[in-house]
């Protein structure tokens, strides 16, 4: 998938609000696509960036 399909796809779930969140895809080392979507707090209305520090237990699951 290309640089931008990916984006295209991520840009589509961003405007539908089913993503907020970073994302970095790498290749063989290579960094292909590293993007911010959404908000870091639809609260306060505060966009996501790409140094968006996120709490690991909001987003992982973790089993034993």
């Amino acid at each position: 998938m290309s640089k931008k399909e990916l984006e295209l796809v991520f840009e589509q779930l961003d405007k539908a609000a089913h993503f907020s969140g970073t994302i970095l895809v790498s290749q063989d080392g290579e960094v292909i696509c590293e993007r911010a979507y959404g908000f870091a707090s639809r609260q306060l209305n505060v966009p996501n960036v790409l140094g968006t520090k996120f709490h690991i237990a909001s987003v992982t699951n973790y089993s034993l």
